[in-house]
């Protein structure tokens, strides 16, 4: 998924989602003049109203500020929670604060001074970071759980610890010019944000073209999903089981049993049961896997 930002306009959300974007993040009112157009209370309901993802960033008026310690933090954490507040949203799941300008190495620890500020006041999980890629990487997720990088300063260097990525261009979407950034990471503290079992198992995994299918992919690079989720999605799918199993006929809880051993059943029979939920496409892929795995038992 791609979202935009925008500080010059207000494009329309039906512009925004025809384009093809799935959200936005946008500028909270600065403190002092600036000609950036702010998120309004109008925006964020015609955004939520088409079901379009949006997050918050707070950018001081001088480019400077963020190299202005503990004390400028807490403070801009405390403008930026009351912007939010006169837009409906007294309790943002994060809030961006951007280092829009290079920042050298020995100025970090002052940007990771300023990001503690803004923690005491919001919390570290609601403490987002907008920067070039050494940027995100000094601060994420030691003293912000989120990262926004730009290909700005970054010199074609990519964090892995970035939920987002700003591209560089600057595509026009219902007549204002806006920035593409790429979604790394499902949770990038946007507002309204649900996670299923779903999300816990297939995270970060890019689905492209003939993907949408299978979601399959070998590549190691598209797999790094997160276990403590797996193993959480894993548990609750074990309780629905014990809680099922008392209602189910001798042979279907044998079934059940067979499943979980992963013995006495066949791969024919494992397709059978997931028949009637699963396409066939899937169900083919899971059917050659399990083969492919029986015959490496029998080798």
């Amino acid at each position: 998924m791609q979202i935009l930002d925008y500080s010059a306009g207000y494009p329309a959300a039906t512009a925004i989602k025809q384009a093809g974007y799935g959200g936005v993040i946008r500028y909270l009112r600065k403190e002092g003049a600036s000609r950036v157009r702010p998120i309004t209370a109008g925006e964020l309901a015609d955004m939520r109203r088409h079901g379009l993802a949006v997050a918050l960033v707070y950018q001081a008026v001088s480019t400077s500020r963020i190299l202005e310690g503990r004390a400028a933090g807490a403070h801009d954490a405390r403008w930026a929670l009351g912007q939010a507040a006169a837009i409906g949203v007294a309790q943002p799941r994060a809030i961006y604060f951007a280092a829009d300008r290079d920042i050298l190495p020995g100025q970090l620890p002052a940007v990771r001074a300023y990001l503690d500020g803004a923690a005491s006041v919001l919390g570290k999980h609601r403490v987002g970071i907008y920067g070039e890629a050494s940027v995100i990487d000094a601060a994420v997720p030691g003293h912000a759980a989120y990262g926004w990088q730009t290909a700005a300063w970054s010199g074609g260097h990519r964090s892995r610890a970035a939920h987002l990525y700003q591209r560089i261009g600057q595509p026009v979407v219902g007549g204002v010019a806006c920035d593409v950034n790429d979604v790394l990471k499902p949770d990038f503290g946007q507002l309204d944000h649900q996670e299923d079992d779903m999300a816990a198992l297939d995270e970060n995994i890019p689905v492209h073209g003939q993907d949408r299918t299978t979601n399959l992919r070998t590549e190691v690079s598209y797999l790094p999903l997160n276990f403590a989720r797996l193993m959480a999605a894993d548990s609750r799918i074990e309780a629905k089981l014990d809680a099922l199993a008392g209602a189910l006929s001798d042979d279907e809880a044998n079934l059940i049993a067979a499943i979980r051993s992963g013995q006495g059943i066949t791969p024919e029979q494992h397709a059978e049961i997931l028949r009637v939920q699963l396409p066939a496409a899937v169900l083919a892929a899971l059917l050659e896997l399990t083969k492919g795995s029986d015959e490496q038992k029998s080798a």
